[in-house]
């Protein structure tokens, strides 16, 4: 007799866990929120050599750019931690109607006032306000800014980066990226 219920033991056992795995991926694909590269349109990094002896020596930047609405988000990575207080500031700027100059870019620096850290949207003379930026933060070797509703553009977006030292004069760049002032698109 036992030799008959032990089968019929494994089978259930068997079947509630088939059952459970059923019920954990249905709830997976029902509750779990959409992913999140689903509205990715583009997603372009570069690298960038350790090229110079200041702080602030970028070492990647990149543009991630969403659909629905268009949403712009760019990183920056240094090749030391950034101590923001200290460090100094990082400046982009944007191409995105395919002329010889920017249209629209932000900076990131620190306030030694009340404000501490922020991140400035910034437009070229003679077009409307353009995207300000939502949210950005710095972590570790990391410098990342959202932009907000960026405005409609048929061309690809090109930019370029770089960083200026906080005890220098903001004149003097650190770092280029790419190097010689051209442009990543």
């Amino acid at each position: 007799m036992r030799t008959a219920i032990r089968p019929m033991g494994r089978v259930r056992r068997l079947r509630r866990v088939a059952l459970w795995l059923a019920a954990a991926a249905i709830s997976l694909a029902v509750f779990a929120p959409p992913s999140a590269s689903a509205d990715v349109v583009r997603s372009d990094f570069y690298r960038d050599g350790n090229d110079t002896t200041e702080g602030m020596d970028i070492r990647l930047t990149g543009l991630v750019i969403r659909v629905d609405p268009v949403r712009v988000t760019f990183r920056i990575r240094t090749f030391e931690r950034i101590n923001m207080p200290d460090a100094g500031q990082f400046y982009v700027h944007l191409d995105a109607f395919g002329g010889p100059k920017w249209d629209y870019g932000f900076h990131i620096q620190y306030d030694g006032g009340s404000s501490g850290l922020f991140c400035d949207g910034l437009w070229r003379e003679g077009l409307h306000r353009g995207p300000q930026p939502e949210r950005w933060d710095v972590s570790g070797s990391l410098a990342w800014c959202q932009l907000g509703r960026f405005p409609r553009h048929d061309k690809p977006i090109r930019f370029k980066t770089w960083s200026t030292g906080w005890d220098h004069d903001y004149s003097v760049i650190n770092d280029r990226a790419p190097d010689g002032g051209r442009w990543y698109s």
